[in-house]
């Protein structure tokens, strides 16, 4: 069988300092932490088969980023001294950069076929990008099995953004494009099973991959000695922040703190909300490290994610995920694009209210820390061994070797 080729958005370590050094705004840390873990599962099953190719998912220069040259070069994402991974090279200009990214990555795939025949390509993302270089190499190698990962849907993906004439112009261009690629695709990875009724895809391969669960990237901590619920994510009213901090302020309790930490359209309010409660604090954006080391000194954690609107039942809640490996007892809603088996490990408000979420919250503090922990460790237990990498992953290496 030849090389198996993963299509990434990752920032290799080589290349992190100089990104860091140059980036104007933030970085897509959860879907880089979902990418590592797929990377993990493939290493593990296919082992030397795998080749990356990558291309980083930096901003725009002048306005995101202060360079506008990406330069390709050649690196080993297991960091074991080799050099059989590409980073790909491109104008970072906006307005030439799409086209400059698709022409960078057609290149580096045609010089891996060159060197490593493939048998298959892997792209995690529909990044527009990505479906055109993939459609072009897989019309010229139709021999190559082509499988797209679905992290979010196009149609779906800016919760944040305005829906205006402009914007529907753009998503239909690019739905059209969408269309054009899917025709060469073989099959497809979705994070929930509704993405393959709402994509049409219900009579071609797929799998389903909620997310994956690893241990976690810090040190496990003791909780601290004031009771702490924990949000970290994006701070976007449509995310449901909102109520969660409506909900804190109806629990009287002087000894309990909530720290939210993020970024988004609702940081306005919840500064003002500060300043008015000693006990939310809200530091803004915090590194990965930070927001994990948070995570596993709460009493609590709260996603306040609520299933409404369209979009819950095509996103898998990956903050969730991130959640349930802690060990620390997660305040979660039902959303549609979760499945059944997570509900026994998950705390659910009855309703949509602030004080809903105020009861769930309140009933899980009342537990001793050693009833939390036992509860936490359920979870834990769960996802780590239902969902970890190498499972989540022979899921999608059986259906690409049609097994």
């Amino acid at each position: 069988m030849g090389s198996i080729v993963f299509l990434s958005r990752m920032i290799p370590e080589e290349h992190r300092e100089w990104v860091e050094q140059n980036r104007i705004d933030g970085m897509f840390g959860s879907a880089i932490a979902l990418q590592k873990k797929l990377l993990k599962g493939f290493d593990t099953l296919v082992g030397e088969e795998l080749i990356v190719c990558n291309a980083e998912p930096i901003g725009n220069y002048p306005q995101h980023f202060r360079q506008r040259r990406v330069e390709a070069f050649r690196y080993d994402h297991r960091q074991a001294g080799g050099a059989q991974d590409y980073n790909v090279g491109f104008d970072n200009l906006i307005g030439i950069k799409q086209k400059s990214m698709e022409q960078g990555v057609l290149r580096t795939l045609e010089e891996i076929q060159r060197n490593r025949p493939v048998s298959a390509l892997i792209l995690y993302s529909p990044a527009l990008y990505f479906l055109n270089a993939a459609y072009r190499f897989g019309t010229a190698h139709p021999e190559v099995h082509i499988c797209l990962i679905v992290p979010d849907l196009p149609d779906f993906g800016d919760l944040s953004r305005q829906v205006n004439l402009k914007t529907r112009l753009l998503q239909k261009m690019q739905n059209s494009v969408i269309d054009r690629a899917f025709s060469r695709f073989n099959s497809m990875v979705f994070l929930t099973r509704q993405t393959a009724d709402y994509l049409h895809w219900t009579d071609r391969p797929y799998v389903v991959v909620e997310g994956i669960a690893d241990v976690p990237e810090c040190p496990e901590t003791e909780q601290g000695g004031v009771p702490t619920i924990v949000y970290t994510g994006t701070t976007h009213r449509q995310f449901g922040v909102p109520v969660l901090a409506q909900a804190f302020s109806l629990i009287q309790d002087e000894q309990v703190r909530l720290v939210i930490c993020g970024q988004g359209d609702y940081d306005e309010e919840l500064r003002r909300m500060a300043q008015r409660d000693s006990r939310l604090d809200f530091p803004g954006v915090v590194s990965h490290e930070q927001a994990l080391a948070l995570q596993q000194q709460a009493a609590v954690l709260v996603n306040p994610r609520q299933n409404i609107g369209e979009y819950t039942k095509y996103s898998f809640p990956s903050k969730t995920m991130e959640y349930m490996v802690t060990g620390v007892p997660v305040a979660a809603y039902r959303l549609d694009g979760m499945p059944e088996e997570y509900f026994d490990y998950l705390n659910c408000p009855k309703d949509n209210s602030p004080q809903a979420l105020a009861d769930t919250i309140t009933a899980l503090l009342h537990l001793t820390p050693a009833q939390r922990r036992e509860m936490g460790e359920r979870a834990k237990r769960f996802v780590l061994q239902e969902k970890n990498p190498t499972k989540q992953v022979e899921k999608i290496v059986r259906m690409i070797r049609g097994n």
